[in-house]
This record gives structure tokens, C-alpha cells and sequence, in this order.
């Protein structure tokens, strides 16, 4: 699917209003409103832990929350739980909690803009990729190196993505909120 609309190709993200959200704009789109909404499933057995990719498009219309904005999360228990999310000071914040934080990365940038946001994720855990890069995040395509938080994964580390716990769109999952 090829996008040629101003809107996704980065005008979005220059807003200094909020964008409706309009549903026949991308189909197949979701909008999650912040209350009560999410998506939720429980694969039946894990899939692969130690390497994946998360890529999305999301539409920020709010921003400066208290409790921050979760795009994906999984796991129930500060054991066994990944997030990406903006944070409560609109950072983009990917973190594994396996009893404590044992990866993270945080931007220093602040992503205010109301708009969309391409979002994408890479996490790969094994021993022959440097520690530094086996979590890499991307806004809009361009790697966020500047970062206010860093803590690199330790190889062979696992997460809570893909793994047969409860995977959610748009809810924190600890707190199901």
C-alpha cells in the first residue's frame, strides 16, 4: 500500500491543532480515545522473545498527559513486562522490566507535535549484534540517538512481546490503564 497523503507524509506531525480523526482516511484504522479502549490478545504459545519489530503510524491529539500514552504493552507483572509508549513528558520510551529495568531507551526529544507519528521499534537480543545496537528506535524513519535514558539489553534477553502473555494496543498493562 503506497501513502500519498500530505497528512502521513509528515505535515501531520507539523499541526499546531488537533486533527480530527477521520476513519476513511487509512483503512482498517482503529481510534482508541484514551477511556476505555483497547485491544487485547493472549497468544496460545510464545512466539519468538528475543528478536522482533514493532512498526505502527499512531495520531497523537493530546499531549503533557499525566499517565503518558501507551501504544503497545504486555505481560501483568513488573516481572514480565515491555512497553512502548510517550511517557508522561512526551518522550518515546520502549523499557523490559524482568524484576527491574533491564533495557530501556528513552529520547530526550519530546514529541508535542499533534499529529502522526510512524513509530517503529527494533529489539534483537543475540550475542552477535553489539549491545548497543540491539534496541533501536525510529520516529518518522530517522534513528533517535539522543537519548535520556539508555539502558542496553543484555544478549540472549527475552520481553514480554510475543510471548504468551496478555499483548495490548493502547493500555498499560500492569495497570490496565
Amino acid at each position: 500500500m503506497v501513502f500519498n497523503n500530505n497528512l502521513l507524509l509528515g505535515a501531520g506531525g507539523q499541526s499546531t491543532g488537533p486533527a480530527p480523526f477521520d476513519p476513511t482516511l487509512i483503512g482498517n484504522s482503529v481510534w482508541l480515545d484514551g477511556s476505555a479502549d483497547y485491544l487485547n490478545r493472549t497468544p496460545s504459545s510464545a512466539g519468538t522473545t528475543t528478536r522482533w519489530i514493532v512498526s505502527c503510524w499512531v495520531q497523537r491529539n493530546k499531549v503533557n498527559t499525566v499517565a503518558g500514552q501507551t501504544i503497545l504493552s504486555a505481560g501483568t507483572a513488573l516481572g514480565n513486562l515491555t512497553w512502548i509508549r510517550f511517557n508522561d513528558q512526551d518522550r518515546l520510551d520502549f523499557a523490559v522490566y524482568q524484576s527491574s529495568p533491564t533495557a530501556r531507551k528513552t529520547s530526550s526529544a519530546k514529541y508535542r507535535d499533534v499529529g502522526w507519528y510512524h513509530i517503529c521499534v527494533s529489539f534483537d537480543s543475540g550475542s552477535g549484534i553489539a549491545a548497543g545496537d540491539r534496541i533501536r528506535l525510529f520516529v518518522n524513519g530517522i534513528e533517535v540517538t539522543d537519548l535520556s535514558a539508555n539502558t542496553d539489553t543484555p544478549s540472549g534477553e527475552t520481553t514480554a512481546f510475543n510471548d504468551n502473555v496478555t499483548q495490548q494496543i493502547g493500555r498499560y498493562s500492569y495497570l490496565s490503564s
